[in-house]
Order: C-alpha cells, then sequence, then structure tokens
C-alpha cells in the first residue's frame, strides 16, 4: 500500500529484542526487508480558536497529525559522519547493545548482559549500524502550534477624528512557534519532507530546516 517505509532491520526474537553475536556482540542484520508502516497520518486534527476583549484579539491555530511513520535519513548522514546523538553515547567506547539477546545452539534467548559490540567507534557506527535504515525509522507524529496572532482593533473615537478613516488595526503574528514531537524523532521536523514529489515519508540533510516566522501588520479601512 503506497506510501509504505520499508528498509531493513536487526534480527530480532520473537518479543523484540536485538540478537546479537556471542563472540562479537555486534547485532546481526536481518537481509529481508521489513515494513514499517505508511508514511501518511491516520489521523489529522485541527483546532482553532479566537478571544477577544477590549478591542484586543488574541486567535491560535494548532494541528495534530498522528500514525504514520518516516524515515530520518538524516539521522544516518549524521551518524556516517560522526557527530550522531547515539554514537557519543558510550564515549566512543565498547558497550553492550542495549534490549539485547544471545541465541543459544537449542535455539533460546538470553538477555546479553555482558557481551559488547566488537568495536565502539568507527567501524561500528559507520560501518554497520548506520547501514540499518530501521534504526532511522520513527513516528511522524506531532502537535503544533501553526500560528497565534495578536490584534487590536483602534478605538473608532481616534479613527474618527482623522475625518477619512473608518477602521484601523495593528497586530503581530507568529507561525510555526512551538512543535511537540515523540523522543524518539530527534533529528528534525517530520512534516518537512526530503522533496516536493508525492514521494513523501524522508527527510534528508539536503532540506531546509524548520523556521518560525514572526511578522506585523497595519490594516486602516477608508
Amino acid at each position: 500500500e503506497y506510501p509504505v517505509i520499508k528498509t531493513q532491520d536487526w534480527v530480532r526474537d520473537p518479543q523484540g529484542r536485538v540478537v546479537v553475536d556471542a563472540v562479537t556482540g555486534n547485532p546481526s542484520r536481518d537481509p529481508n526487508q521489513k515494513i514499517f508502516g505508511q508514511a501518511n497520518p491516520k489521523h489529522r486534527l485541527g483546532l482553532n480558536t479566537s478571544l477577544s476583549y477590549a478591542g484586543l484579539t488574541l486567535s491560535v491555530t494548532a494541528e495534530y497529525r498522528g500514525g504514520g511513520y518516516i524515515y530520518n535519513d538524516l539521522g544516518r548522514n549524521i551518524e556516517f559522519g560522526g557527530i550522531g546523538f547515539q554514537s557519543a553515547e558510550a564515549g566512543r567506547q565498547r558497550f553492550v547493545y542495549p534490549n539485547s539477546v544471545i541465541k543459544g545452539a537449542d535455539g533460546s534467548f538470553t538477555p546479553n548482559t555482558n557481551v559488547t559490540v566488537k568495536e565502539g567507534n568507527y567501524d561500528f557506527w559507520q560501518g554497520l549500524y548506520n547501514t540499518v535504515g530501521g534504526n532511522y525509522v520513527t513516528s511522524s507524529d506531532f502537535w503544533k502550534i501553526r500560528e497565534i496572532a495578536l490584534t487590536y482593533q483602534l478605538p473608532a473615537s481616534w479613527t474618527q477624528k482623522t475625518g477619512f478613516v473608518k477602521r484601523a488595526s495593528i497586530g503581530i503574528n507568529g507561525r510555526n512557534l512551538f512543535m511537540w514531537r515523540p523522543v524518539s524523532n530527534q533529528w528534525t521536523d517530520p512534516e518537512f519532507s526530503n522533496d516536493t514529489s508525492n514521494a513523501t515519508g524522508t527527510t534528508s540533510e539536503n532540506q531546509l530546516p524548520p523556521a518560525r516566522i514572526f511578522g506585523g501588520n497595519l490594516t486602516i479601512t477608508f
């Protein structure tokens, strides 16, 4: 079903834990690609509100999108450059891969508590970890405050003194001021796709970062 996120993942046990090599401690790559989910959000919700008092009007527009996934190629490229957050957590040293298990000869799985990865620097992060796309697939859910606007309607007694101005107002506004997304998405705004085609659901270092926009306006009616 188009458009789905499909890429490689680690070999996992029935509980979803990553299977690592009993000697090297390195995770095992699954040779078969896995479907992670839809790039399109399943749920959309828009909220609008406006409050007025003594000539002041405050309006707020918010939006929620949920139930979709995104592939953050941006994260893979950051990892390749050695500046990824995850690659620095263990201080570039050997570590036990989190939530991992070792498969026994009888087919059973034992939690891995002491077998560290073979190497915790370049060979692991650039040579193994960032070759598995599943490490960079996250929820594309978000809540955003799309816009906040504050407008002041000048009193009629002020404008009437001019003899030709019927109404006048001044205002300020801001767009894309606040965003909340899952902790797993540590990279960027999931709404910003890699290009302008219909192949949505992926981000990269080639796109512009999201920006806050501030503005003001003066409205006069003659």
